[in-house]
């Protein structure tokens, strides 16, 4: 974090940026959003999810699909789509993202009617999760919600697998990553669903021309973080443009206003709060080798 600072400080005093896309760690962009709101410079986040970013100041905003909008929409799915109304949720203990996102997930099940019939935790880094497999098939449970990191979700699917046990397990995007797949393979395909803000399938047309363009550039499929930050850095060209200014402290007010802002991850409106709101929410899996693979997009009411 104290490599962050220095970037974040030199950007500010040597380059005197007016703005900086920040981290996808909800970790490191806060402190480098401490720095910007200081020296009143904008910060705009295009990866973290994690509570108390935009609360540093009104300098600090950011694009992500976060967890308090995705899950009641992705619980209301589980239980109406899937009929999966028995839930079993696992929390890695060392992981602030996980632990932070498990009760999001559990008040939300309860809210919404479901049952929770185990609680179980494990360590990020761990790799034996053969206790916890045994305790989730002496109960009787529709899906494991698992609010970790992608390693660990591969290796609690495939020790299920080993196990013979059947389940599909849902998360947030802290499940988005290559490495399902690679690390989990048919344990995960299919099994896995979580959710994100952002999928190259079934694209609108201006997202079909970033794709495309991005494919040219790079030669490989865009990913979420790609298609945020692409918006990120949209977003701030077009608050400049609203405001006719550069100033930090005069565009940064056009950013608290947008509303409906049609960008390449989804539509993106910042509340009162400074807070966005986005839509749709992406549910995808891994599916014939290829992650991520589009499972459904739900609409997020707005108001």
């Amino acid at each position: 974090s104290s490599e962050i600072a220095n970037i974040a400080q030199r950007y500010i005093t040597r380059d005197k940026v007016v703005a900086m896309v920040g981290d996808p760690c909800t970790g490191l962009t806060k402190v480098a959003a401490d720095i910007a709101q200081k020296n009143q410079v904008v910060i705009f986040s295009a990866g973290a999810t994690g509570a108390e970013v935009v609360e540093i100041g009104d300098f600090v905003f950011r694009n992500t699909m976060l967890d308090t909008v995705a899950v009641p929409v992705v619980v209301d799915w589980m239980m109406n789509e899937k009929q999966w109304n028995k839930f079993a949720v696992i929390t890695s203990l060392n992981n602030g993202y996980s632990t932070a996102l498990t009760p999001i997930f559990e008040q939300e099940i309860e809210a919404q009617g479901g049952t929770i019939v185990l609680q179980e935790s494990i360590n990020d880094k761990e790799t034996d999760f053969s206790a916890q497999i045994t305790k989730l098939k002496g109960v009787d449970a529709d899906v494991l919600v698992f609010t970790g990191y992608y390693t660990e979700a591969a290796l609690i699917m495939k020790e299920a697998q080993k196990q013979g046990l059947d389940i599909p397990m849902v998360g947030g995007d802290g499940l988005y990553g290559q490495d399902l797949l690679k690390l989990g393979g048919d344990a995960v395909e299919e099994k896995v669903f979580l959710y994100c803000g952002f999928s190259a399938d079934q694209p609108s047309e201006q997202t079909a021309k970033f794709v495309e363009k991005y494919r040219e550039l790079y030669n490989e499929e865009p990913d979420m973080f790609s298609a945020q930050y692409y918006d990120a850095v949209m977003i701030l060209a077009y608050a400049m443009e609203q405001a006719n200014s550069s100033d930090p402290k005069v565009f940064k007010d056009e950013i608290a206003k947008l509303k409906d802002y049609p960008g390449v991850s989804g539509n993106t409106t910042i509340r009162e709060n400074r807070e966005p709101i986005k839509s749709p929410v992406y549910v995808v899996t891994a599916k014939d080798g290829v992650f991520p693979s589009l499972v459904t997009k739900i609409p997020v009411n707005i108001d």
